[in-house]
Order: C-alpha cells, then sequence, then structure tokens
C-alpha cells in the first residue's frame, strides 16, 4: 500500500515518535502521584532573552530546581508546604497546590512545550509533504522530521534511565 502525505520514506521515525506520544498519554493519565513537597524558593531570573523564574523545591530531603514560568514566581511568595501531581514514569510536574496561593498548572518542563510542537509538526508535516517540496519547504520537512525523532528518543530515554 502506497501512503501518501510523504510517510513511506520516514515511516519508521513516524512509528518511532507515535509511540513517545503514546509514552506521554499514558505516562500523563496512568501514573500521576501526589507528593508534599516544602518550597525553598522562587525566584526570578533575568537575562538577554528575558525573564524566567526557577523553583527550588524540597522533596524527601532532596532540593529540586525547575525552570518555569515567570508568573510563577509571582504566585509564590513565602516558603510554605504544597502538593505536587508528578507523573512517575517520565517525572513531570504536573500542578503545584496550596491553601496559600493559587494552583499552578503551567507546564514546568520544556517538555510540555516539546509537547505542543511536535503536536503542530505531526498535523502540519503530512500536510506540507503532499505538495511538491521547494527548497525552503524541504530544508523545514527535514528540520521536522529531524526535531521528531530526537524528541522521541528523549522520551525514551528518559523511561530507560529511571
Amino acid at each position: 500500500m502506497h501512503l501518501k502525505f510523504g510517510l513511506n520514506k520516514y515511516l519508521p521515525i513516524w512509528m518511532f515518535f507515535s509511540s513517545a506520544i503514546l509514552l506521554l498519554v499514558v505516562d500523563g493519565f496512568f501514573y500521576k502521584s501526589q507528593v508534599e513537597v516544602d518550597i525553598v524558593e522562587a525566584k526570578t531570573i533575568y537575562h538577554s532573552k528575558g525573564t524566567s523564574c526557577e523553583l527550588t523545591i524540597s522533596l524527601q530531603g532532596k532540593l529540586y530546581t525547575r525552570t518555569t514560568l515567570n508568573n510563577v514566581c509571582h504566585s509564590i511568595h513565602i516558603q510554605t508546604k504544597a502538593i505536587l501531581d508528578k507523573t512517575e514514569l517520565l517525572d513531570r510536574w504536573v500542578s503545584l497546590k496550596s491553601d496559600l496561593f493559587k494552583d499552578i498548572t503551567e507546564p514546568f518542563d520544556t517538555v510540555h512545550i516539546l509537547d505542543w510542537i511536535c503536536f503542530l509538526l505531526i498535523i502540519i508535516l503530512p500536510l506540507a509533504s503532499r505538495f511538491e517540496l521547494k527548497k525552503d519547504l524541504m530544508y523545514a520537512y527535514y528540520f521536522g522530521i529531524t526535531t521528531l525523532l530526537y524528541y522521541s528518543f528523549t522520551m525514551w530515554f528518559t523511561v530507560l534511565k529511571t
């Protein structure tokens, strides 16, 4: 069977990427846990690209720092206890809840940003490859395929590492 959408040549990469997306779905829905954490620090970092927020928490005696959206630092003003929803398989922070500040459900990791980029790529790339690719579009297509491959490897290596 000959598939349109330019999938024949890169079918193994698309299959690998689809398995990584399935892994994210399974991780997000079936392997969530809630743990109590102490918020140690939330500080705003100023750099050439703008500002970002570094959130440091204490989980079972170990300190963890994640970079997140800038408005998270504006929500947290004091050291307090909170409930962290996280996924077990990929160890992604999903949300942070406390009585002293508004619940934070924004992305904590770049993995979430990669999720959205790759969901867009999985829709755009097959449609773009239906048409005769000009040079610029062809380079974008190859960049997209490379991004999908890198993203899939990252997801699976994270699982194998844990």
